[in-house]
């Protein structure tokens, strides 16, 4: 069937029309792609067993699916406590921005992961699919010299993954490793700053995509044939994160050229799940 396919689709390439630049060509290259095509379904010859509809199906009726549902809480990690500079306008005024050291803030999470599960020895099976997570707003705090004052914002985080789960099945537990890799949505905003009872330069909000990673380990254990609960520990990155610039900082509507950021979001989480197999 695969290669059926395979061979329906290169005949399809080689009839396709040719267009008004290169229609008088045609019989020119008419024995060179005559040629090419020779070679590739006798090529195709060689390797079709690997599609063997025989074994193709046999791999499908071993995969199971599987659907996830997990929440818990997390730790923001700081990453970077150095004093960024800041600069509010092209003349040279900056402001300098120190993170809280000390600010560890907990925030919930949920998540979603659907795929499907394959047995690749009796003992280990592989999961692997996608999953969503979405985190409560963490708030950022620290002290400025625009004042000088205090500052807090908030950063609001969504992750998709592909993620896979590695398991070793021992009598109804199931210790596993998972890897995961995607993007997530950082939004940061509702920046806030007082100094001496009034409000100092104020940034905007900004939302950006980010190159997301995790790292963890779990257990699930067995309790009837279609269901599984469990509890994980995860390392995540949630990639960089930035407020907007300050609009109309230095007047006539020009905003400032530069904005608070982070390279690196780290969370720590501790999750339990539950889990169905169709």
């Amino acid at each position: 069937m695969v290669a059926t396919l395979i061979v329906f689709i290169l005949i399809i390439c080689y009839r396709a029309p040719y267009t008004k630049f290169n229609r008088e060509k045609r019989h020119m290259y008419s024995t060179k792609r005559w040629s090419a095509f020779i070679i590739l379904a006798v090529s195709l010859g060689f390797i079709s067993p690997l599609f063997a509809d025989s074994a193709w199906e046999n791999f499908l009726s071993q995969l199971q699916p599987v659907v996830t549902l997990n929440g818990g809480a997390a730790i923001a990690t700081p990453v970077d406590t150095n004093t960024q500079s800041v600069a509010i306008s092209p003349a040279g005024l900056a402001y300098h921005y120190t993170p809280q050291v000390n600010n560890w803030p907990v925030v919930g999470m949920g998540g979603v992961f659907a795929g499907a599960e394959y047995a690749i020895q009796p003992d280990w099976w592989l999961q692997s699919g996608f999953s969503y997570y979405a985190f409560s707003a963490i708030q950022q705090q620290g002290s400025t010299d625009n004042g000088p004052g205090n500052y807090h914002y908030n950063v609001q985080s969504q992750q998709v993954l592909w993620e896979s789960r590695l398991a070793y099945h021992y009598q109804r537990f199931n210790p596993y490793f998972s890897v995961g890799l995607g993007t997530a949505i950082n939004k940061d905003n509702n920046y806030q700053v007082t100094h001496n009872g009034s409000t100092g330069y104020v940034f905007s909000g900004h939302q950006q995509a980010a190159f997301s990673w995790q790292v963890g380990v779990g257990m699930d254990a067995n309790i009837t044939q279609h269901w599984r609960a469990g509890l994980s520990y995860r390392f995540v990155d949630l990639g960089a994160n930035s407020l907007g610039t300050v609009p109309n900082a230095w007047g006539n509507n020009q905003a400032s050229p530069g904005k608070l950021k982070q390279d690196n979001l780290y969370m720590q989480e501790a999750l339990a799940q539950v889990s169905y197999l169709f």
